[in-house]
């Protein structure tokens, strides 16, 4: 029996080996960011632009039909903690049996912190893209957003749910100097991934490039001061 919800999904990735480390994954996406990331790979789902809406009955009968096959469901987006109905969608996603992955920009604390103390997910992906002035100056957030970002943050280092930081790295938006600033105010992570950047056509904005893998094994000697785990993605 399915109870329909007033989330919408608008994209899925029924089998991936790459959004959840060691489980064979389900990705659904939400659309709708309250960031403006300018490399974002997604920016279809971030400005709503020819999207079409997947009906919850063809979610549930593909995890029902798949879920002796997978091992995990991923929720992404876009920002998926923009839905009010994230906790009930959550709810109804645990009756397949599997593990839950929600990736965040952290930048609705709030939320965050009610899924994580309801133990409605198994791993938290959270991106931290730059400095928190940066955040402003390239991200299109604003100090509240900030203080969310912050507050999200320090709750994860906290360890009640497993986790894990993540940057995509561009040669416009990194250097040295940012890394280690990001460092400064991730300290003590358990985790931290340095994701690649790769055009692929769909970018919000044009003009963004990777950086050399020297360059990116440079920023992880870096963020090894401040990360117990730190590891170089894509």
């Amino acid at each position: 029996m399915i109870n329909y919800l007033c989330m919408k999904i608008y994209g899925i990735e029924k089998l991936s080996m790459v959004d959840f480390d060691g489980e064979l994954c389900c990705t659904l996406f939400t659309a709708g960011c309250n960031l403006r990331c300018p490399y974002c790979h997604n920016s279809s789902l971030v400005i709503g632009k020819n999207i079409f809406e997947i009906k919850q009955s063809e979610i549930f009968e593909y995890l029902n039909k798949r879920k002796n096959l997978l091992t995990a469901i991923c929720v992404s987006g876009g920002e998926p903690t923009l839905n009010p109905d994230l906790k009930e969608y959550l709810k109804w996603l645990r009756q397949f049996g599997l593990k839950l992955k929600l990736d965040s920009n952290g930048s609705n604390f709030k939320l965050l912190k009610e899924i994580i103390d309801e133990k409605l997910v198994d791993y938290i992906a959270m991106d931290v893209k730059a400095t928190p002035q940066s955040y402003l100056d390239n991200f299109s957030a604003n100090d509240e957003i900030l203080s969310n970002i912050k507050q999200s943050i320090d709750y994860l280092k906290l360890n009640k749910v497993d986790y894990e930081f993540r940057c995509t790295i561009t040669s416009e938006l990194t250097d040295s100097k940012i890394i280690d600033q990001m460092g400064q105010w991730v300290q003590g992570a358990k985790r931290f991934f340095l994701q690649t950047f790769k055009d692929v056509g769909t970018n919000l904005e044009e003009g963004y490039h990777a950086v050399s893998y020297e360059k990116m094994q440079e920023y992880a000697e870096i963020m090894q001061k401040y990360a117990d785990f730190v590891k170089i993605r894509g």
